[in-house]
């Protein structure tokens, strides 16, 4: 047969076989990795998407050769489409999700500021439950960056610095007041950016 990419032309039998093959293998590993690893599982979705999008790539490429496998190709790339419509299903629960345990204060629920957040999700740095997961002087530093670029503080310093809010920070990452303060200024007196600090400036380039 010719190379065949939709399930819905495969025989009966074979596609209650690669059903339930996603079910047991792909799903059921999925939400094995929410129960494990709740606050990395959509980095654990998108990472998987990312692999069965580049396996289909790979395989159209392939079935181009002369002398394919079709027949082989066909099975590999029907499942990692249905691979991939599963895991998309999966992530378009998380997203409907409610966020457990934190609420967004008002100055930081707004279209932007979500937009940070997800940057910072996607970049490994905090949870959708916005538990942050690197270090406090990278908190220190996002949390300064949307500050400034979401104007919060209202206004500027003396030094002609724009002032910084960290109250609405500290309530959503449950800090202890101050702490925010003292390690952008632990920063600031050693000269040193922390590690990851990348990762931080390359969710505010707009």
């Amino acid at each position: 047969m010719g190379l065949i990419t939709s399930i819905e032309y495969l025989q009966p039998a074979i596609q209650e076989r690669i059903k339930s093959g996603i079910q047991e293998q792909i799903i059921g590993r999925a939400l094995l990795e929410k129960e494990l690893n709740p606050d990395t599982y959509l980095n654990y979705l998108n990472s998987e998407i990312a692999k069965a999008s580049e396996a289909i790539s790979k395989l159209l490429d392939e079935s181009k050769r002369e002398g394919a496998d079709l027949d082989n190709i066909t099975m590999a790339m029907v499942w990692n489409k249905e691979r991939k419509t599963a895991l998309l299903r999966l992530k378009d629960l998380v997203s409907q999700e409610p966020a457990t345990g934190r609420e967004l204060p008002s100055e930081l629920d707004t279209e932007q500021a979500r937009v940070y957040f997800a940057r910072a999700v996607a970049a490994g740095l905090m949870s959708e439950q916005y538990k942050w997961l690197a270090s406090q002087y990278l908190l220190a530093c996002f949390c300064r960056e949307m500050s400034v670029k979401l104007d919060l503080g209202k206004g500027y310093n003396s030094d002609g610095q724009k002032r910084l809010s960290w109250k609405p920070f500290e309530a959503l990452f449950n800090v202890k007041a101050k702490n925010l303060t003292t390690s952008l200024n632990d920063i600031k007196k050693t000269g040193q950016d922390p590690i990851g600090i990348e990762k931080v400036e390359a969710i505010f380039n707009d």
